[in-house]
């Protein structure tokens, strides 16, 4: 736990151990907030939907939850109206799952433009040479941050094939400049 799961890893499970995995996404302080019980492979990676009696809502991405598993507050900040923000961003598709984006902190700011890591390395790690993929925020003097991605690879490519390769996938801000 603890980041996104991919569903090449969770086929790799499968087929390494012969057992399911079931995604879910909770924390110290509220515990299960949902669960993926769906068997559809289209939804294999998602975070799946609410736990019984636990609400979540996405404000501007960010997930806050609410329910009788919530803890009553840190030492000096109690969640405000019962809500409590996660930090954590999430979208929800028309069925009601949520998948997990990534963490609020860990976004780059590239001219405005939120970026995610999480992202930039699921589309590096479709490419077949692609091994193992992180991406990081490098400051920039002109831009505030730019994409970084260290890559490992298990077979010779040359970096503009990986860049010709990942480019119809993502947005401009989004591409890193090495």
């Amino acid at each position: 736990g603890g980041s996104k799961i991919t569903s090449e890893l969770i086929d790799a499970f499968k087929e390494k151990t012969g057992v399911s995995l079931r995604v879910g996404y909770g924390m110290s302080e509220i515990l299960c907030i949902t669960v993926n019980k769906s068997e559809s492979r289209d939804k294999l990676a998602s975070v799946g939907k609410p736990t019984k009696d636990v609400e979540v809502q996405l404000v501007d991405d960010e997930v806050c939850v609410k329910g009788p598993n919530l803890m009553l507050g840190y030492w000096r900040e109690a969640p405000q109206s019962g809500w409590f923000r996660t930090g954590d961003l999430a979208s929800c598709d028309a069925d009601g799952f949520y998948w997990f984006k990534g963490r609020k902190k860990l976004l780059i700011v590239r001219e405005g433009y939120n970026v995610s890591p999480i992202w930039i390395e699921e589309v590096l790690l479709k490419h077949p040479a692609v091994e193992q993929a992180a991406v990081i925020g490098q400051p920039d003097p002109s831009e505030g941050e730019v994409p970084v991605a260290f890559v490992t690879l298990n077979q010779d490519v040359a970096e503009k094939g990986i860049q010709d390769f990942i480019r119809p996938c993502l947005k401009p801000w989004e591409m890193p400049v090495k």
